[in-house]
């Protein structure tokens, strides 16, 4: 902030003020300007305006180009003046507040160890910034802990939590991202699905139990194996190697479908003319 100076984000305000919804390659000039200093999203100085103007609430994201980047909006245009207004929050207010927006797009945090003290107080080891008071509100936003079986571990769910278990399953089968939220807390992970996972991409060859970069495989809320992919680009081939199935599933003529739709899925999203996958001789 104290590299982008004002006059810098109000020349950017002005120029969405005058053209509209924009990315950063419609600025012109400013977009090919590249400033001594760093910014760890973007490099040019119109990048850096937009993206400061949105982490000040000045410019909100409005949608993405078919490249997948950011048009920014002016703010005013697209929430009332009693939403932009100012409010005055202690410190606590926002952390809670930050706490339910996390919630959001991962309902599970770890809460550490979490128990009742002898004046019958709660205790929340593990988080420094949670207090405890979050989940002695009696109100429908608040969010709750439930402990695991046979521990103290802790872990803060969100007020519907039941509800959310209610969710029917569906027939596609799904390769989840190492970095996905859903395998983020490996204890969580083996305690819930029994399944063992560890992302190996920082690990030397000879230390990786289950290879380079591992896709585990969702199937009606089984994790019943993994999977490996390398995309040749300039063949355009996808190539599906290091298949390991857990030990407890077999796959019938629903699973195997459900496979093969997902390999289909990968193909037309990367372009791939061809697949390779000779332990399932899928073509």
């Amino acid at each position: 902030m104290e590299e982008l100076h004002e006059g810098i984000l109000n020349e950017a305000r002005e120029f969405i003020l005058t053209n509209g919804p924009c990315k950063a390659a419609d600025f012109g000039e400013m977009a090919s300007v590249k400033p001594e200093f760093t910014f760890w999203k973007t490099s040019n100085l119109a990048g850096m305006s937009l993206e400061m103007l949105w982490l000040l609430g000045r410019a909100v994201i409005v949608e993405r180009d078919s490249n997948w980047r950011k048009i920014y909006g002016l703010t005013e245009n697209y929430f009332d003046e009693t939403t932009r207004s100012e409010v005055q929050l202690t410190d606590d207010e926002i952390s809670y507040r930050k706490f339910l927006a996390k919630q959001k797009s991962y309902p599970l945090v770890d809460l550490g160890k979490v128990q009742l003290t002898k004046s019958n107080k709660l205790s929340i080891g593990k988080r420094k910034r949670v207090s405890t008071n979050w989940f002695l509100k009696d109100d429908e936003t608040s969010p709750k802990i439930v402990t695991l079986e046979d521990s103290q571990k802790g872990m803060a769910v969100p007020s519907n939590w039941e509800g959310m278990l209610e969710s029917k399953t569906d027939n596609e089968m799904r390769a989840i991202a190492p970095l996905d939220p859903l395998i983020w807390n490996r204890e969580l992970l083996f305690h819930v699905f029994e399944f063992d996972y560890t992302w190996e991409v920082y690990k030397i060859p000879k230390d990786r139990k289950w290879g380079y970069y591992v896709y585990p495989l969702l199937y009606q809320n089984q994790l019943i194996g993994r999977l490996e992919a390398k995309f040749d680009k300039k063949k355009k081939v996808i190539n599906y190697f290091n298949f390991q199935k857990e030990e407890n599933f077999e796959f019938d003529s629903s699973s195997n479908k459900a496979l093969h739709d997902l390999l289909e899925r990968w193909k037309q999203m990367l372009g791939a003319e061809k697949t390779v996958f000779p332990e399932l001789s899928i073509n």
